[in-house]
């Protein structure tokens, strides 16, 4: 314990000492990312923050060696099974933190990591108890390990979250290891346990540097791997689901990333901004109140796990499998999902691939999202541009005020060559959603010379649109009235 507690220690101090050295040195030296980035927002904050924790961690593991302590030949060989994949899932990562690097490469460089980690030993035997054959153990280790890897890149969308996070799950880890009496798993855990708690203190919201790829995927990486280290030694059935509670938040964002993707047709890989963390945001937490609920959720995750891990009754599989089952669907259900709640409905209309009418709600209700926050009708006609042209319209028009004096009028035709509603003779699909009584607040017209994009288009554009740019013209109607000045006649003047 004592040699533990040194490790977690320096590693600690190291991280303390390296963050701020490798901040102000990215500050000077921007990457080709970050400076594309700062042309966007002044200011960007620094990435490749993970560097100082992997350094750090990995300078730790040396110390108890030149302490002579003993606990020095229990980690070194679980450092000579992952020491290169972990550098190299790193340094991919810090490729694609500076040069912005394809999907594939990344994807790639942590294939053939995972590959590594099972040639060395490393390496999922057997589902439940049932041996697997050595292809099927190299796939699903391999497929494991990269999941880990994504899930911390995923989720990493807030300040401190990832970090957080990967702190739970160290901890978690480290706990068993302790417990269980594994001086090689606990020592590489601890120092990874100190280095992401100094590291924390730069992170936590308002974060200075971030971690970037090189942390979030080879931090990622890491757990997973220390993960199949604990499962591969799990007595029980139930003791297999241990590692997967530790990494709670991570995994289950993953998962319905994957499925709701799939179930829109988009890229596994594409970035959006629909992660648990911004559902959250969402729903009207401030960055650092979603950090902090899903703390809460992985403290949660990581007592199940080591309660698991004591569990030898194997009938209790089922009751954990069903007791989150049921807790994944409360949470989905209650970040409001829209793939999830409108597939049911696009699959009794008849659609037998429901991806573009469920691609088209989800636009639909980000946009309209994005209506409700604008700040002007100008930033609210550029939410409905946009959105006309990701829903394949050839044009559309946003009207304020009567028709005979407006306010605010916008038109964009994107197939000038067609003709519109205003050309004789026009015969295609219009959209009109009056704004007010008859539309005496305004119009928003969309037109196609085709047929509407999807089944009952009209009836989805008028009940999502209309009511977020009623409310809000009446909000931004009131914000003006409020800031109009007073004028009361003095007498004497």
């Amino acid at each position: 314990m004592p040699a533990l507690l040194t490790t977690a220690a320096i590693a600690f101090l190291l991280c303390l000492a390296l963050t701020p050295l490798l901040r102000n040195l990215l500050a000077r030296w921007p990457s080709r990312r970050r400076a594309e980035r700062e042309r966007e927002v002044a200011g960007a904050i620094p990435r490749l923050g993970g560097v100082a924790v992997i350094v750090a961690a990995s300078c730790a593991l040396f110390a108890p060696h030149w302490l002579h302590l003993s606990l020095a030949t229990n980690g070194a060989a679980l450092l000579r099974q992952l020491g290169w994949p972990v550098l190299l899932v790193m340094v991919v990562g810090g490729a694609d933190d500076w040069f912005n690097l394809p999907p594939g490469w990344k994807l790639g460089g942590q294939t053939l990591a995972g590959t590594i980690v099972f040639a060395s030993g490393i390496e999922v035997t057997s589902l439940f108890h049932h041996p697997l054959p050595r292809v099927a153990s190299a796939l699903v280790t391999v497929v494991w390990l990269v999941a880990c890897s994504n899930a911390f890149n995923l989720i990493d969308g807030l300040d401190g979250l990832a970090t957080g996070l990967a702190l739970f799950a160290t901890g978690t880890v480290l706990a068993h290891a302790v417990l269980m009496g594994e001086p090689g798993l606990a020592v590489v855990m601890g120092a990874l346990f100190g280095a992401l708690s100094g590291f924390l203190l730069f992170n936590f919201p308002p974060a200075s540097i971030y971690l970037g790829d090189a942390g979030s995927l080879s931090i990622g990486f890491l757990l997973g791997c220390m993960a199949l280290t604990w499962a591969n030694k799990a007595n029980t059935m139930v003791g297999l689901m241990a590692p997967f509670f530790a990494l709670l938040v991570p995994m289950l964002d993953t998962i319905v990333a994957v499925l709701r993707r799939g179930l829109t047709g988009q890229p596994l890989f594409a970035g959006d901004r629909r992660h648990v963390h911004h559902r959250l945001l969402g729903r009207g937490f401030s960055p650092r109140g979603a950090v902090l609920v899903l703390y809460a959720v992985a403290s949660l995750g990581a007592v199940v796990s080591l309660l698991l891990d004591d569990i030898t009754e194997r009938h209790t599989f089922e009751l954990v499998i069903l007791l989150l089952l049921t807790l994944s669907g409360v949470a989905v259900q209650q970040l409001r999902y829209v793939e999830f709640a409108e597939f049911g409905r696009a699959f009794r209309q008849g659609y037998l691939d429901p991806r573009k009418p469920l691609q088209a709600q989800v636009t639909l209700r980000d946009r309209a999202a994005e209506i409700s926050l604008a700040g002007d009708a100008g930033a609210m006609w550029m939410s409905l541009h946009q959105l006309a042209r990701e829903l394949g319209f050839q044009g559309a028009e946003l009207r304020l005020g009567s028709s005979a004096a407006p306010t605010f009028f916008e038109r964009a035709d994107f197939a000038p060559s067609t003709s519109t509603p205003l050309s004789p003779g026009f015969c295609g699909w219009t959209c009109h959603i009056p704004l007010g009584a008859e539309g005496s607040t305004g119009m928003v017209v969309f037109w196609r010379e085709s047929g509407p994009p999807a089944m009952g288009a009209i009836e989805d554009l008028t009940a999502i649109l209309r009511p977020a740019l009623t409310t809000r013209l009446a909000e931004l109607a009131t914000r003006q009235a409020s800031r109009q000045p007073s004028h009361v006649a003095v007498a004497g003047q």
